[in-house]
């Protein structure tokens, strides 16, 4: 009874902590918080490190802050490591109601157009989307992994 008072009265919200918790790890690691807007399309990500990019994309149903947080400190040692939040999760949206995979693939690319990569590592918690992403532009995308 008890928690569920906690819980319901916003004196004790679990997940705003551990979204809190997990944001300062990452910062620690040496990522930032950004967003941009790409036409229609608002994305929020997570950039950090050098070298080799490697875009991590997270599953449905969660943010890449929540899917890759232990993960990417390791690889930001070696590379350069972004982390997109997937329209309509995290903080990332957009004002065109288009829920398709080509969507979701044309936003992953103009991000990484918006950052300047000719090329990229693509690592997917969702491989539709990853292979999406692949199909339409393979020529551009160096190793390819699912999770």
């Amino acid at each position: 009874m008890l928690l569920a008072v906690l819980a319901t009265s916003g004196g004790c919200n679990v997940i705003q902590y551990q979204r809190g918790r997990i944001r300062g790890h990452l910062a620690d690691a040496g990522f930032r918080e950004n967003q941009v807007r790409l036409g229609e399309d608002t994305i929020s990500y997570w950039d950090g490190g050098s070298g080799n990019p490697v875009v991590l994309l997270h599953g449905m149903g969660m943010a890449g802050l929540w899917q890759w947080n232990e993960q990417a400190p390791a690889l930001v040692r070696t590379h350069r490591v972004i982390i997109p939040d997937l329209l309509w999760f995290g903080s990332s949206s957009s004002s065109r109601l288009d829920f398709s995979l080509g969507h979701q693939t044309a936003a992953v690319r103009e991000l990484i157009d918006h950052l300047g990569l000719s090329r990229v590592d693509l690592v997917a918690g969702v491989s539709c989307i990853r292979s999406s992403t692949t199909r339409r532009y393979d020529h551009e995308v160096g190793r390819r992994a699912s999770s």
